[in-house]
């Protein structure tokens, strides 16, 4: 999916969380795993991690037909059954979601974790962390493009010298006054912003040459 697309989701999705509580937690498939709730306005929410089509559904899914277990799964029931969601996030430039749970664990540091669904193509991912955002689990080994330690805080993986979507939307950054309606700002935008995909960067640069708006103004 297109970070704009999970830019769209993401404010779909917050006025459903508004009392997101974990009710159980199944496996589809080998990458699939179903959220079931307590939510009046939410029944279930259903992640799966293809590597080639990395989702995120707002799903009534039925149980899977063949489920599936795993030690990763058995962690998940662990960790979020009973739990309340307390915040929800997407970083603008990510194709990551954070979901921040409430649990029923009695230690300290699980008393709060985050469920990361990172929704990368050819490297998707699902990361449990604890309440000082260290990895816990994580469906997949955490790439080294994360460039995080044993016992260091999360981070997304790197993303270059790209800028941020979130600084690029800042009608204050410098830097665009150069890119006008040439055939060269789709691939200036993939090769430059975070967060901008192929598709989104040719509709940008085709309303640019429609419309005649700097960049800036069209994004």
């Amino acid at each position: 999916m297109e970070n704009f697309a999970l830019i769209a989701l993401a404010e779909q999705l917050t006025p459903l969380l508004a009392d997101f509580s974990v009710r159980r937690v199944t496996q589809h498939q080998s990458r699939g795993f179903i959220f079931h709730t307590r939510s009046a306005k939410l029944d279930a929410l259903k992640i799966v991690l293809s590597p080639q089509l990395p989702a995120l559904y707002v799903s009534e899914s039925k149980p899977p037909i063949d489920p599936e277990t795993s030690d990763f799964l058995m962690v998940l029931r662990k960790h979020l059954t009973s739990a309340e969601l307390v915040s929800f996030r997407k970083p603008m430039s990510e194709r990551i979601f954070e979901f921040q749970f409430r649990t029923v664990v009695p230690a300290k540091d699980l008393s709060t974790v985050t469920l990361v669904v990172e929704l990368l193509p050819n490297a998707p991912n699902l990361i449990l962390l604890d309440i000082d955002r260290r990895v816990v689990a994580s469906l997949l080994e955490v790439s080294p493009q994360h460039n995080i330690g044993a016992y260091e805080p999360y981070a997304a993986p790197l993303t270059g010298n790209k800028i941020g979507l979130d600084l690029v939307m800042n009608e204050d950054f410098p830097g665009f006054e150069s890119l006008n309606t040439n055939e060269n700002v789709a691939k200036w935008l993939v090769a430059n912003v975070a967060g901008v995909g192929p598709v989104f960067a040719a509709e940008v640069s085709h309303r640019m040459k429609i419309n005649g708006q700097d960049l800036l103004s069209t994004l």
